[in-house]
């Protein structure tokens, strides 16, 4: 790996934007972005980034189980006592959802209004994925 490439990776860890670590790192501006896409693909960049983030996480305490500990504990807090906030509550238990993949992309449906000559409309909708449901599929 050269110089660069590791300090890529190391402006990749601060903020995740690859375009902006390639800039930093000392590539072309006009390049960056196709630059990143390219490093962010290469094997061993790809494990060094791995290795950064893990180090990250045991540094930072931070792992799966405390965050969705965190996110149980903004639930509870928003839902009861004297602080009321749904709005909080309901981004925690999406948040949550999201981690339990409970929400899935039904297939796109398409709309299309010919009458006035209206181009096509595309509707994605998203449905709270029964756990047994979602395991008859991971086995089929």
């Amino acid at each position: 790996m050269t110089p660069r490439q590791e300090r890529f990776v190391q402006e990749y860890l601060i903020d995740l934007n690859g375009t902006q670590a390639a800039i930093r790192a000392g590539y072309a501006v006009s390049g960056a972005h196709t630059e990143a896409n390219r490093l962010l693909d290469d094997p061993e960049v790809k494990a060094m980034v791995e290795q950064g983030q893990k180090a990250l996480q045991e540094r930072a305490e931070v792992d799966q189980e405390y965050v969705v500990r965190e996110l149980k504990e903004i639930v509870r807090r928003c839902t009861t006592g004297t602080v009321y906030n749904p709005k909080a509550a309901t981004k925690a238990l999406e948040l949550l959802g999201k981690h339990l993949g409970m929400f899935k992309d039904e297939p796109t449906t398409l709309i299309q209004n010919n009458v006035n000559g209206e181009p096509k409309v595309t509707m994605i909708t998203r449905r709270i994925v029964d756990p047994k449901e979602q395991e008859d599929d991971e086995h089929r």
